[in-house]
């Protein structure tokens, strides 16, 4: 009998340890499983947290991505305005540089020169200035003049109206040429060409010609026209073109005189 109390009571025993045992791995599995909930939890919540740290680096870069984007594009924009407004300031300054030397290229305009008008009398000073003086020798009709080979003769119904003058040369440096083509005339309104004679109207020659410093020239020139013509205009615009004045000389029948003889004869 007490060996079944013994018996019992170490059965009791060894079931109260293996109940104790189990209950402590129990427990301390718990608590593991707990500690590993709590870890996973932790490392959740710090997976989350990184999650969020990326997304708002993320949010972050593409925030910065997109102010560098907009900088740059504000600065590509800036520089292309700098050089819209560079080439503009380059345009304006060439053309305001070909208007300049358009501006320059234009000559100012010079004054008309002024225009002496005389009478064709015989011995009248006709033109002066400070340099040349032109004075009426005489004014002549011929109907022909020299003979046979050396015949000067106008067409039928004309005559040839010789101008007689004498030119000063007061410049005491430069020489003076009368120039043909500087000279013009009008007959009853119309123009008429100065024309050339082989004979020598009362001994003189032509006046178109040089004249030295402080010299002075005798000459003629004649015209072919209406033997009933009434009024001869002359212009001589030369010594306008040389700082002097132009020359409008006018005559008409009344005007008419034999010239005296040169004074080279």
């Amino acid at each position: 009998m007490r060996k079944n109390i013994w018996k019992k009571m170490l059965v009791c025993g060894l079931s109260a340890c293996l109940l104790a045992g189990c209950g402590g791995a129990g427990k301390q599995a718990g608590n593991s499983a707990s500690s590993g909930t709590a870890e996973t939890s932790q490392a959740s919540g710090s997976t989350s947290e990184t999650g969020n740290d990326t997304s708002e680096s993320g949010t972050s870069s593409e925030e910065n991505s997109g102010k560098d984007a907009s900088s740059s594009g504000e600065t590509a924009s800036d520089d292309s305005s700098s050089s819209e407004n560079s080439a503009s300031s380059e345009k304006t300054g060439q053309d305001a540089s070909e208007n300049g030397a358009e501006e320059t290229a234009t000559p100012e305009p010079t004054a008309k020169p002024v225009t002496q008008k005389s009478r064709a009398k015989k011995g009248k000073e006709i033109y002066d200035d400070n340099t040349r003086t032109i004075q009426c020798l005489g004014l002549k009709e011929y109907k022909k003049l020299g003979e046979k080979e050396t015949l000067d003769k106008p067409a039928d119904g004309n005559v040839f109206l010789v101008l007689f003058l004498k030119v000063y040369n007061m410049n005491e440096e430069e020489d003076l040429y009368i120039h043909e083509k500087y000279v013009s005339a009008k007959v009853d309104g119309k123009n008429v060409e100065h024309t050339f004679l082989r004979n020598y109207p009362n001994g003189y020659g032509s006046i178109f010609k040089n004249i030295d410093p402080n010299g002075s020239a005798e000459g003629f020139i004649v015209w072919e026209v209406p033997k009933n013509w009434k009024k001869l205009v002359v212009n001589f615009s030369e010594f306008g073109l040389l700082g002097g004045k132009n020359l409008k000389i006018s005559a008409t029948r009344k005007d008419l005189a034999e010239p005296k003889k040169p004074s080279n004869i």
